[in-house]
């Protein structure tokens, strides 16, 4: 215990500064900075003013005299009193000189006051400024989730995140990007989204991932900005970069990315990066869809609803942790949930190698070391496997993926034979196609929609594409050799007579895009746009199967005007993937395996020949024993026109008449392509119904769609 004097103390601190130069030198620098704060000068100024006025009404009155000043304390209460303008008038001096002090510091508190009540005014306004421009540090937040960059839809893809995530809070969530602090203020003026914190700056800068916390953070999930103005490879590489930037703060830390082009995506092995969303690709995949003609892209729309419920990743039951896929199945299928794969090496990938190295070490035969320290450094985070078969034994660290039944919510327990079936065919082997619109990468879209045709076994006997393209992108489509044969025709894709000139009365299918490219239309002109499109298609080939693209669900009501087939929300559907991603829990990853183009593992075909009557559970029996899972029912796939007129001749052709109004009503009441998704096991499908099946993702597939 040190007994020494507090000056001896001061004396010996002194002694041990100066005889070490750079640590007084650091001294006297923080010292400087001190003195210089304006804050710090004005409350010593302050200070001063309040003691020199309480030691001068001491003095003056109160030394030695029996009144009311005759303690300082007393003289320093009225001091403060005077100064800050309250008066109680509990004390007053008698002296003429001590009466012109009280009136100097009258004077004097009035202006200082008022430069206080300036200053601490200023300094509020300022730091609401900060606030809102997002340069204000943050509270001190831990397990948080820090979003960088901006979308359009910002405001669905935060709500989405709130809706999938229970647990997470509005204040829970910080927007890191360089956009407008107004749309930021516009942003959250909705309730929901009061609490969200806002850092202003580049994501790919350290200092300002280290003012959002990055170190403290649970989960980072970085967007690509495609209204930025900047060229898809410019996009990715920045979002590299940010990815890198966040796994050199926070090894620990759950990312997740979204990309435009997919081959970026081997750049983010290095930064650990758990998910990887490749919502314009799988986008794409939508339209592709729609190209097909079999009610494909109404059964993607209702797996992935706004409020992207449909598909669930889900923690494997304790009690089956070592069991088999099979047994999975069979557990959830008396819940009415439909299990369609897995998700494995769920987590941060930086654990589960740390915890799989643990492993590796501890085994005493080197082989099975060297082996699986091979096995780490290939390991990739949530893995889909979809569809596996019965025997598939469950690894750790997996989830079951399953999808729940229509209208149903989860139970509150849970917050290589020959196939004999076909993929449909809606008429004629070889069929025309007609494409309405423009988009950035239409070669792409073409390329994919001529490869899809070409694998399903119905190659196009011709392709059309209407609409005002740019003459550059015009030009790329032209030059490409693998799409000879494509007809562009420059015109409105809502004039008559242009899409007379494209030959749409003879098109056996109709694909009508949204006109993004067409920047000075507002979302609800392109839809509008859409549906005009739709209508003007209508009046010329009321046969042909439409698929229409739109961007605002509200408008899927106007296209029934139309007598659309197919509504194609590939809008809807880039925020229903955000929104899913930023759980944590892979479900990005069997979005992605389910519409890969390359092979569509969520397929539409014929049910096989059985015989009538027989339930969804029976083809769910069969359609498992070859190795493939059967989730639900398309029904009434194919042309509606087509379809109507079948109702009508039943009509006709029946010999009674009450017969005839049944079939005549059954007419009226037909909604094209309608999924019904894990139904009753005793729905019987209907005769114009498809199977909607998922293929296996891994070394059974090929021989499966090979024999299917």
């Amino acid at each position: 215990m040190d007994n020494r004097h507090p000056i001896q103390t001061i004396w010996k601190t002194l002694q041990v500064h100066t005889a070490n130069p750079s640590r007084l030198k650091k001294t006297v620098k923080k010292f400087s900075l001190v003195v210089r704060n304006g804050t710090f000068q004005f409350i010593f100024i302050f200070s001063a003013f309040i003691l020199a006025g309480a030691s001068l009404m001491y003095l003056l009155e109160g030394r030695g005299k029996e009144n009311a000043f005759s303690t300082f304390f007393e003289s320093f209460w009225f001091t403060v009193v005077t100064i800050t303008t309250v008066g109680y008038g509990d004390m007053a001096p008698q002296s003429h000189l001590a009466q012109l002090v009280a009136m100097g510091i009258m004077f004097l508190g009035i202006l200082l006051v008022g430069i206080m009540s300036g200053n601490v005014a200023s300094m509020l306004v300022e730091a609401n400024r900060k606030k809102a421009m997002g340069l204000a540090p943050l509270p001190k937040l831990e397990g948080h989730t820090i979003i960088c960059g901006w979308k359009g839809e910002m405001k669905e893809i935060l709500l989405g995140i709130l809706v999938s995530n229970p647990a997470i809070h509005s204040t829970d969530l910080v927007l890191v990007n360089t956009h407008q602090p107004a749309e930021i203020g516009d942003l959250k003026r909705d309730k929901r989204l009061r609490g969200v914190h806002f850092v202003f700056g580049e994501h790919t800068e350290r200092m300002v991932l280290e003012q959002a916390r990055v170190k403290k953070a649970d989960r980072v999930m970085i967007l690509a900005e495609t209204n930025s103005g900047k060229s898809p490879d410019e996009i990715d590489s920045r979002t590299v970069l940010a990815a890198n930037s966040v796994q050199h703060l926070n090894q620990v830390v759950y990312t997740c990315t979204e990309l435009i082009q997919p081959h970026f995506s081997r750049y983010l092995k290095h930064a650990r990066v758990e998910e990887v969303v490749l919502s314009e690709d799988n986008a794409l995949s939508l339209l592709v869809a729609g190209s097909l003609g079999n009610g494909l892209a109404n059964v993607i729309s209702r797996f992935f609803p706004e409020n992207g419920g449909m598909l669930q990743v889900l923690p494997v039951p304790p009690q089956l942790a070592h069991g088999t896929y099979g047994d999975l199945a069979a557990y959830f299928s008396q819940m009415r949930l439909a299990v369609v794969g897995l998700v494995e090496n769920m987590g941060n990938l930086y654990d589960l190698k740390r915890q799989w190295l643990r492993e590796a070490i501890k085994t005493e035969d080197y082989r099975k070391a060297i082996q699986g320290l091979r096995e780490v450094a290939v390991t990739e985070s949530n893995q889909a496997y979809m569809s596996p078969p019965d025997h598939y034994p469950i690894p750790p660290n997996s989830r079951v993926v399953v999808l729940l039944s229509d209208n149903a919510a989860l139970p509150a327990d849970l917050r290589k034979e020959r196939m004999s079936v076909r993929p449909p065919v809606t008429g004629k082997k070889h069929e025309t196609l007609v494409i309405c619109g423009w988009k950035p990468n239409m070669a792409t879209l073409v390329r994919a929609i001529l490869h899809a045709h070409i694998r399903q076994g119905r190659p196009l006997k011709g392709l059309t594409v209407v609409s005002r393209m740019p003459e550059a992108e015009r030009r790329d489509v032209q030059a490409a050799h693998d799409l000879e044969g494509v007809v562009l025709v420059e015109g409105d894709t809502k004039d008559p007579e242009v899409l007379r000139r494209a030959k749409i009365q003879a098109a056996d299918r109709v694909l009508i895009l949204a006109p993004e490219h067409l920047k000075s239309l507002s979302l609800s002109e392109a839809d509008a746009h859409s549906v005009m499109t739709s209508l003007a298609v209508l009046d010329i080939n009321r046969l042909a199967y439409k698929s229409v693209e739109i961007l605002d669900p509200d408008f899927a009501k106007q296209l029934a005007i139309s007598e659309t087939e197919e509504i194609i929300l590939t809008h809807r559907y880039r925020q229903v993937m955000l929104s899913q991603a930023s759980n944590a829990l892979g479900s990005s990853s069997a979005q992605r395996a389910l519409l890969d183009r390359k092979l569509f593992q969520l397929q539409v075909m014929d049910f096989p020949q059985i015989g009538p009557g027989k339930t969804f559970e029976d083809y769910q029996k069969i359609f498992r024993a070859k190795g493939i899972t059967l989730v639900g029912v398309l029904e009434n796939s194919g042309s509606s026109h087509v379809q109507k007129k079948d109702y009508l001749y039943q009509a006709q052709i029946q010999p009674r008449i009450r017969n005839s109004i049944r079939h005549l009503n059954q007419m009226k009441k037909i909604i094209s392509n309608e999924p019904k998704l894990n139904p009753p096991l005793d729905y019987i499908p209907g005769t114009h119904s498809l199977a909607i099946v998922i293929f296996p993702s891994r070394e059974e597939t090929g021989s499966l769609r090979q024999a299917s």
